[in-house]
């Protein structure tokens, strides 16, 4: 049952972002709003903040999104053979080991379709989240009495966004659109395809980073974006491109997209086209702050029906345990009711299931030696496999490495784990040799899923140097 209002709240590194709307018979209305500096990140400046928030505005947090930076979480597609929902979720439990470095009871994860194909396999987008994450938000929630009773990744909430805003601007949903969302102190990049979410990345680009001295590096992270996108074979070519940011100086970034891609680019505005009450007033949100709303706003407008959902399991058994309850004890006199007519059918039915089961028995009997035979070879299959395809040589990997990595950068640590991640710390005297390093590691035919984790600059020895980190994924099979 749809609720007549919802409350969405974004925490990123600067800002709280505090939305409610209420269904009307025109539509989703958003009736009220209140964005707040962060000034101190720790968990109890976070909390009292929250209870402040809700104190102050006595806002009732029922049918409550909690939605958190992109950049805590992992994004990954994958494949499944079978288009049935029951086995796809199966399925996409057993490989997301295999997608991650950590163990299963580290991570809570969920999944989204994007395209059930006529094949009989399945594409699904897998959002990932390390447990302790959801477990710092959650402790800061209770501390300032808020429950939540979803929580996402803000890429999910953009994507609401956008299907939301090409209704208004008349584009077509098949076209491959590229949103990127400009927020103040970084950007988040997202590809989207008939209304589904294909990928997306965030980058330490934001509002204060559109000038034109900045812009080219700000264009190089989203080209390498796009190399990534095409490179790995996410979805279709690209068609369109969105920016999205409160500042005039956007026009410096629109204008290089559509120099380097020849594509079409619209900007707009977070609170383009919102609909809001008469008494609500969103005037400072657009006045050139460079606080970006489209994330928590995306979800009050269109349906979250399909969209990530990484609380807990035990978090979201304890949200719907009263409503259970109640239902369970209307079903609980009707189920004694019906016992008393059934349990004289299930006395026959149970005599011919189980002359059933004895011819199924002596059936798996025979069967035995066949399947043990397959068994053994499935096995020696697998052992080729693991053992003689797909490796990679340590020596073509140095090699590889010593060719792309510039001669101002000087390694801290490489370290590798079994699922083929790397990840590589280390200093440059110049920021561009870090960014041509990640370049140069794109452009590579070993590595995949190229992200830098972080560039930042520090002072040694009267030196000014850039520690970075950068993760990646190796090619099976390429030497």
């Amino acid at each position: 049952m749809k609720m007549d209002v919802m409350t969405t709240l974004e925490i990123t590194d600067s800002h709280v972002k505090l939305f409610q709307s209420k269904l009307t018979k025109a539509g989703a209305v958003i009736t009220f709003c209140d964005v707040r500096k962060i000034e101190t990140p720790s968990e109890d400046e976070l909390s009292k903040l929250l209870a402040g928030l809700v104190t102050a505005k006595k806002i009732a947090f029922k049918n409550f999104l909690l939605i958190i930076p992109r950049r805590l979480g992992i994004l990954r597609q994958m494949t499944l053979p079978s288009v049935q929902d029951a086995e796809i979720s199966k399925m996409a439990g057993l490989q997301i080991i295999n997608k991650v470095p950590y163990s299963r009871e580290d991570i809570i994860y969920d999944y989204a379709i994007i395209e059930k194909e006529t094949t009989g396999y399945t594409r699904v987008l897998v959002a990932i989240v390390h447990r302790d994450v959801v477990q710092r938000y959650l402790k800061i929630f209770h501390k300032a009495g808020i429950h939540p009773q979803r929580l996402t990744l803000s890429s999910a909430g953009l994507l609401n966004w956008l299907n939301y805003q090409k209704t208004k601007i008349r584009s077509d949903d098949r076209t491959v659109t590229v949103l990127i969302n400009v927020d103040e102190n970084d950007a988040e990049i997202c590809f989207c395809h008939k209304q589904k979410l294909l990928f997306s990345r965030s980058i330490q680009f934001g509002a204060h980073d559109l000038t034109p001295e900045r812009i080219p590096g700000f264009a190089e992270q989203i080209d390498l974006t796009i190399r990534s996108y095409r490179k790995d074979k996410m979805g279709p070519e690209i068609d369109h491109f969105v920016v999205v940011s409160t500042r005039k100086e956007v026009s410096f970034l629109k204008e290089q997209i559509e120099q380097e891609y020849k594509l079409k680019v619209d900007a707009l505005t977070p609170v383009d086209h919102l609909p809001c009450s008469k008494e609500l007033n969103l005037a400072g949100l657009w006045e050139g702050s460079g606080v970006s709303v489209a994330a928590v706003t995306g979800p009050l407008l269109t349906d979250i029906g399909g969209s990530f959902n990484l609380l807990p399991e035990g978090v979201r058994d304890d949200k719907s345990a009263k409503f259970k309850r109640s239902q369970n004890v209307q079903s609980a006199l009707l189920a004694a009711c019906a016992l008393l007519l059934v349990v004289g059918a299930l006395n026959v039915e149970s005599y011919r299931d189980a002359r059933r089961l004895n011819r199924i028995k002596n059936k798996l009997a025979e069967m035995k030696p066949a399947t043990e035979k397959a068994k053994q070879t499935v096995q020696l299959v697998n052992f080729v496999k693991d053992n003689i395809y797909g490796q990679i040589k340590v020596a073509d990997f140095i090699s590889e490495l010593y060719r792309l990595t510039p001669q101002d950068i000087a390694f801290r640590s490489l370290s590798y784990n079994e699922p083929g991640g790397v990840t590589m710390q280390g200093f440059s005297q110049s920021g561009t040799s870090v960014n041509n390093f990640q370049s140069q590691l794109v452009g590579s035919a070993m590595f995949k899923e190229v992200n830098l984790q972080y560039a930042s600059r520090s002072r040694i020895f009267n030196q000014e140097l850039t520690d970075f980190k950068i993760t990646c994924q190796l090619f099976k099979g390429k030497k």
